[in-house]
């Protein structure tokens, strides 16, 4: 049992980090929180978790074995280089930093000092995603050639209780700070690979942003793969009633993979092959399950229980998903039009 402390008692952390610690990952337990903000740790609400206003006395005063870091990206980097310097694993939420400066930090203080820095790329535990893995790793697909994706949603509206969080969230990485769980996918569906030939435009609907809420964005990874995506925080986010498009597409030389949803609300996957046909459900997984399998993968891997993890998304993946974000996001302001 992996004993935890959390860095940053937000929204997020709230919501889904702690449930997950306590609830839902049968290898992970959290011992202690530091947040700067007296009222958030106010919150924590249990007697037996002990409380800090600086990771850096929880880190050293406490026994633990992992850091799971939920601050925003602006403040990943310090926290998770220390606690590694310290001796602990560390589980650090996406997007992975500030910059992709900061993640290259990151992770040669992981490689350094031989402890594991895993990112929150939940996305890989879902058993739709490893289905569409192994059918593509099974080469029904033939040569993948394009992966096609589609998100679009309000951002949880630019308006009401937490409009605020969702302005800073936007500013920290655009609505990439969603879709980053995509371009990662994509890499995570094709075997990894660097990104390469980034293009994006991005658009802005009047309200005070840095960072685009709407993004359009063509790339190559250089397995030879194109990426396209389609992200947006803007879709019904300026109205009261709400309306998603999520659209998932893989082509390869013999074969494609389309994401599918019926009119009864039913959805999944769908192989058309050459050699087969086939489909999957895709069942929603709440946050707080997802990140107990992440928490639950480190552990396996720290504890011994398997010898090593292609789910488990590493530093270098975060790293990746990072260089395309921040171009992306550069190249969106640079060509802004009001």
């Amino acid at each position: 049992m992996l004993r935890f402390g959390l860095v940053g008692y937000g929204q997020h952390a709230k919501w889904a980090v702690h449930q997950a610690l306590q609830k839902h990952a049968k290898h992970g337990k959290l011992v202690a929180v530091a947040d700067l903000l007296l009222e958030n740790l106010a919150a924590v609400g249990d007697p037996d978790i002990a409380t800090y206003t600086d990771y850096r006395k929880m880190i050293d005063r406490e026994s633990l074995d992992a850091l799971y870091v939920a601050t925003g990206p602006e403040a990943h980097a310090a926290p998770t280089i220390y606690g590694l310097e310290a001796g602990l694993h560390v589980i650090c939420e996406k997007p992975m930093a500030a910059n992709a400066d900061e993640c290259r930090a990151m992770v040669a203080a992981a490689e350094q000092t031989g402890r594991i820095l895993a990112i929150d790329f939940e996305n890989r535990f879902m058993t739709h995603t490893n289905q569409v893995k192994a059918w593509i790793d099974a080469g029904y697909l033939g040569k993948v050639r394009a992966f096609h994706f589609q998100q679009m949603w309000d951002g949880h509206k630019a308006f009401g209780p937490i409009a605020a969080r969702r302005a800073r969230l936007t500013n920290a990485a655009g609505s990439l700070d969603c879709s980053i769980h995509e371009l990662d996918l994509a890499r995570y569906w094709s075997g990894g690979g660097e990104w390469r030939e980034i293009q994006a435009m991005g658009m802005w609907f009047g309200e005070n942003l840095v960072r685009s809420p709407h993004i359009s964005l063509l790339a190559q990874l250089s397995t030879g793969a194109l990426v396209t995506l389609n992200s947006s925080f803007a879709y019904t986010a300026y109205i009261e009633p709400r309306a998603t498009s999520d659209v998932i597409t893989i082509v390869g030389t013999e074969g494609v993979i389309n994401h599918f949803a019926s009119e009864e609300g039913a959805s999944g996957f769908k192989l058309t092959s050459r050699q087969l046909t086939d489909t999957c459900p895709m069942a929603h997984v709440p946050h707080y399950t997802a990140i107990g399998w992440v928490v639950d993968e480190l552990a396996n891997l720290v504890e011994g229980r398997i010898a090593s993890s292609s789910r488990l998304a590493t530093g270098l993946d975060g790293w990746m998903a990072q260089i395309i974000t921040d171009e992306a996001n550069r190249q969106c302001i640079a060509r802004r039009i009001d």
